[in-house]
């Protein structure tokens, strides 16, 4: 705390107001514990501006805390439904490509059906057309030799 220099203000009052002060006077016991007043006023009011920035700055840090955690909510969140939305289009995928892939070996094994009664049928027909030709070649052999 700066000390008001008494000499000053008696000099101070002496050219203001035309009263000359002596260094005992009373007003100025009063000035100095005006000065002692104000100045542990001051000290308070610094004491109380030094709390508020700490505690304004302690909010602050918790504020940006509370947005880290946020924005990391977010973002996880934000993986968290891509990757869904992901696998669900693989899995649709997978399911389409599964049936495309069923359906065409239903095909093929329709196909491979078809062509095994053919076969048959080819040697099916091709034994009763031997069948037939060696009845018709016994036939004719037969009349043949009987004449």
């Amino acid at each position: 705390m700066s000390a008001l220099d008494p000499a000053a203000i008696i000099g101070e009052v002496a050219r203001r107001h035309r009263v000359l002060l002596s260094p005992d006077d009373p007003i100025l016991v009063t000035v100095t514990l005006n000065e002692v007043i104000v100045a542990r006023a001051a000290e308070r009011v610094a004491e109380l501006v030094n709390g508020a920035a700490d505690q304004i700055s302690a909010a602050a840090a918790q504020q940006q805390e509370s947005a880290r955690q946020s924005a990391e909510v977010l973002i996880t969140g934000a993986a968290v439904y891509v990757a869904e939305q992901a696998q669900k289009a693989a899995d649709e995928l997978a399911s389409r490509l599964r049936d495309a892939a069923a359906a065409e070996v239903a095909r093929v094994e329709d196909a491979a059906r078809r062509a095994e009664r053919a076969r048959l049928l080819a040697v099916y027909t091709a034994a009763g057309a031997g069948a037939a030709l060696t009845l018709i070649v016994g036939l004719l052999l037969g009349t043949l030799v009987s004449r």
